[in-house]
């Protein structure tokens, strides 16, 4: 009968300790607090410390412990590039910007630390924005034009009749829609000036007769003839007085049959 043996029994491997277990225990909790977990990674990081400690002081740039407390950032800013003052900055908006609209930005652009070479990108980037806005805007206005000059072609006859009774060109015209308040008054003026010399009569210019279509031209006869005024002017026994009256008649019995007498 054979004899029992004993089972082989296997101890439990062991757990392997940390790279830093042999460290003292004041640099053992500072490893855990960096988060290194391994030689590796220890050396690595040395590595880089010997890397920046190498820098030449000029290219180290030191953060302030407080970087909201007032001016704490002015000498981090002006390593960076900043201007030594607002009125440093480069000016790349243009000459017709108005000096003190760029001084209020450039002085927002020195409290929050931007660079002279920020500052003349944002420019740029706000020159070609503004730019593209105002052809989008004027290619807008020109068609909204065409389509009401092709619509209302006798209006737009009108209106240039009178445009150029007082004088008044294109240019002038958009810088008083554009608000020019002496511009406006100026125009005011010339039309006033022109009335009192007599240029008008019962609305119309002497000599530069406005557009009427014959529709219109009929409506104007049929008005005259109910007008006590006119037609006390059409009877008149002074013949110069009634000439004139005379003849606004026929060119207007003119224009409602299409030029025919």
């Amino acid at each position: 009968m054979a004899e029992p043996t004993a089972e082989a029994t296997t101890e439990p491997e062991a757990e392997p300790q940390a790279f830093h277990a042999g460290f003292e225990a004041e640099n053992q909790g500072f490893v855990e607090n960096k988060g290194w977990k391994s030689n590796d990674a220890l050396l690595a990081s040395y590595r880089s410390l010997e890397k920046v400690l190498g820098l030449p002081e000029d290219r180290i740039l030191a953060m302030p412990d407080d970087p909201s407390a007032e001016g704490a950032m002015d000498a981090v800013y002006s390593r960076l590039g900043r201007p030594d003052s607002a009125e440093g900055y480069t000016k790349a908006v243009g000459d017709d910007f108005q000096d003190d609209a760029f001084a209020k930005i450039a002085a927002t652009a020195f409290g929050a630390g931007v660079t002279d070479a920020q500052f003349k990108v944002m420019q740029e980037s706000m020159n070609g924005i503004a730019g593209g806005v105002v052809e989008a805007q004027e290619a807008a206005a020109a068609a909204a034009f065409d389509q009401w000059k092709g619509a209302n072609e006798t209006g737009f006859q009108n209106a240039a009749a009178l445009m150029a009774n007082v004088g008044v060109s294109e240019d002038q015209l958009a810088e008083i829609l554009a608000g020019d308040k002496v511009q406006i008054y100026d125009l005011l003026a010339t039309v006033a000036k022109r009335s009192a010399e007599g240029r008008t009569v019962e609305g119309k210019p002497q000599g530069d007769t406005f557009a009427m279509s014959p529709e219109a031209a009929k409506a104007e006869i049929t008005k005259k003839l109910g007008d006590l005024t006119f037609m006390g002017r059409y009877t008149n026994p002074v013949a110069s007085v009634r000439a004139v009256a005379i003849k606004e008649m026929e060119d207007l019995q003119k224009t409602a049959t299409g030029g025919k007498q």
